[in-house]
């Protein structure tokens, strides 16, 4: 296009090319990816993660896709509409409330279950 007589150009990030459309599985596809390559998450192992949205969809996606069991940690303030992408993609969902501890529990709680099923 012509902005004030020059030539300008405008480039453009589709993030609704990405799996569920967020910005986020790009960083959990290097994770799971990487993970996988480097033989740290094997077949059949968990994913495990403490999350209040997008990372935890893109997970979820992403353990359907190459066959893990998701667990996801999140506080039980976070969307319905959260909760439920995740639960269509197969994932466990933990709803963690404000009494119980709210975020702060849900990191505990990821980290206590990544102790029991996994072993690095």
């Amino acid at each position: 296009y012509r902005y004030n007589n020059k030539e300008k150009s405008v480039f453009a990030k589709l993030e609704y090319y990405n799996l569920t459309g967020s910005i986020k599985d790009r960083v959990a596809f290097y994770i799971i990816n990487n993970a996988i390559e480097r033989g740290n998450l094997k077949d059949g192992m968990p994913i495990i993660e403490a999350t209040s949205g997008n990372t935890g969809i893109s997970l979820s996606a992403l353990g359907a896709r190459y066959k893990h069991p998701v667990y996801i940690f999140m506080p039980d303030w976070a969307s319905a509409e959260r909760v439920k992408l995740m639960q269509g993609y197969g994932a466990n969902v933990i709803l963690i409330s404000k009494e119980e501890g709210g975020f702060i529990q849900c990191v505990k709680e990821a980290k206590k279950m990544a102790d029991e099923k996994t072993d690095f």
